[in-house]
């Protein structure tokens, strides 16, 4: 009986270390992100905005990528340092630029949607 109950204690220390040891994670919280439309247009520059549908969560990079070609084959990546905007300099009139915002969380890296904007020969924004 007494082996019996050695043999039952020692099972339980066991499960229970390696129970112990062991924490449950917290599931990841929903996010996604936006990318806002271009706010402070200039002669030939603009400003890049994005937001985050969730701001409690940790996030380890966030920026924008930006090309002037709608398949972004040469895209730009450009990381935001403080806040999530950035401003882009050297702009050229009459050149369609796209560009998104993008964050990394938890070991994910999600994008918001493509936008352009436009600078005519005017400096007559275009946003679509």
């Amino acid at each position: 009986m007494k082996e019996k109950f050695y043999i039952f204690a020692v099972a339980v220390i066991i499960v229970a270390m390696a129970f112990s040891g062991c924490k449950k994670e917290e599931p990841e919280p929903e996010w996604s992100v936006i990318t806002d439309s271009v706010s402070v247009i200039l002669q030939s520059s603009a400003k890049l905005q994005g937001n985050f549908t969730n701001n409690e969560i940790e996030v380890t990079e966030k920026g924008f990528f930006y090309d002037t070609a709608q398949e972004m084959y040469s895209q730009k990546k450009i990381v935001a340092s403080n806040g999530f905007s950035i401003e882009l300099s050297d702009l050229t009139p009459s050149t369609n630029y796209y560009y998104y915002a993008y964050a990394t969380a938890y070991n994910k890296t999600k994008q918001g949607e493509i936008k352009m904007f436009n600078i005519d020969n005017d400096y007559i924004v275009k946003i679509r």
